[in-house]
Formats: structure tokens, C-alpha cells, sequence
């Protein structure tokens, strides 16, 4: 059995942003080794020169604004959602913004971007790495009506988590969730 080598080689051209993967290709029609062989490039995106190292790519992207996490090929979270501390929060800060406030529609969406803001920050101060935080709140009228809401997610049972809380007053009710999600 008779062995043919090839050299494959990487040229990097910084200014187009891509690799290009140039070998020795053998004809595989013609029967002849005698043949000459035909290059082929390959274009392929990169993210930095890989002959610099994993430093290299860290310092690509830093320049290049995208964020950048470690590698630290953890599948398990350093702490789990704390749900009862995320209840108290929610219910903090829906008593906060909306204890003698009246129901006016126009002013709603304002008030609910603005109370999932502030939900979402002080969760997001407790600190839980590689969890994403999501949170939704749902204002309406009180006027003794019945409301079911529900959510579908995708996500694993072990470490994903919510916590939810309501808020109930004269005019307005409130429904407030928080989702988080881990990320590997």
C-alpha cells in the first residue's frame, strides 16, 4: 500500500477576515500520479490567528466589542436560583411602584417596562453567574375579572427555575415573573 503525502497550510489574511486552507489536491478522475496536482482554496471565518495562541482569540474579540466568557467547560451552576429571595423582590418592588397608584392604560406600559427593569436589576445583583434573567410583568384593571395566564419554556428541569408574585389593589392588579435561565 502506497502512501501519498499532502501539507495543508493556513494563510491568514487579516484585512477580508478569513482563512484560507490552500492543499495539494489529487485528481481523483485520472488514474495517472504522474499528474500534477491542483490547489484548492477554502474560504473560512475566523475569529483570530490561531498560531498566536487562545490568548490571541480572547484579545480578537475584546477588540472586536463582543463579550468574551471563560472557558471553564462548566456544566453545573455554582449556586441555584434562589426563588424565595427573587419572590421577595418581586413583591418589593410591585409594592413599591404601584401601592396608591389608579389604573390609568396609557400609563401602563411605561410603568411596567420600568417595574420588570428594576426587577431584572436587582436580580441580576444577586449575582447568579451564567443564569439569563428574564422578567415580565402583567398590569390590569381590577374590575373583579378573571384572568389565566400561562407560559411554555424550553429549558432543563435541574437548573432552570421561575419565581412569580401578584399584586392586588383598588383599581389595578399586577402579575409579575421572573425566569432564569442557565447558560453552559
Amino acid at each position: 500500500m502506497e502512501r501519498t503525502k499532502t501539507q495543508s497550510s493556513l494563510h491568514t489574511e487579516s484585512s477580508q477576515g478569513v482563512i484560507k486552507n490552500s492543499r495539494p489536491h489529487k485528481d481523483i478522475k485520472s488514474g495517472n500520479k504522474n499528474r500534477p496536482q491542483r490547489k484548492v482554496e477554502i474560504n473560512v471565518p475566523y475569529v483570530a490567528n490561531h498560531n498566536r495562541g487562545d490568548n490571541a482569540i480572547i484579545h480578537s474579540a475584546k477588540s472586536d466589542g463582543l463579550p468574551v466568557l471563560d472557558r471553564t467547560f462548566k456544566l453545573t451552576p455554582n449556586t441555584f436560583f434562589p426563588e424565595t429571595k427573587v419572590q421577595s423582590i418581586i413583591r418589593d418592588v410591585l409594592k413599591k411602584h404601584l401601592l396608591n397608584v389608579d389604573y390609568q392604560s396609557d400609563k401602563c406600559p411605561a410603568l411596567s417596562k420600568l417595574i420588570s427593569d428594576e426587577i431584572k436589576q436587582r436580580v441580576k445583583g444577586l449575582n447568579l453567574d451564567r443564569f439569563k434573567i428574564i422578567a415580565l410583568v402583567y398590569l390590569g384593571a381590577n374590575t373583579s375579572q378573571s384572568l389565566n395566564i400561562g407560559s411554555r419554556c424550553v429549558w432543563n428541569t435541574q437548573y432552570d427555575n421561575f419565581a412569580s408574585s401578584t399584586f392586588q389593589g383598588n383599581s389595578l392588579f399586577a402579575v409579575a415573573a421572573v425566569y432564569a435561565v442557565y447558560f453552559e
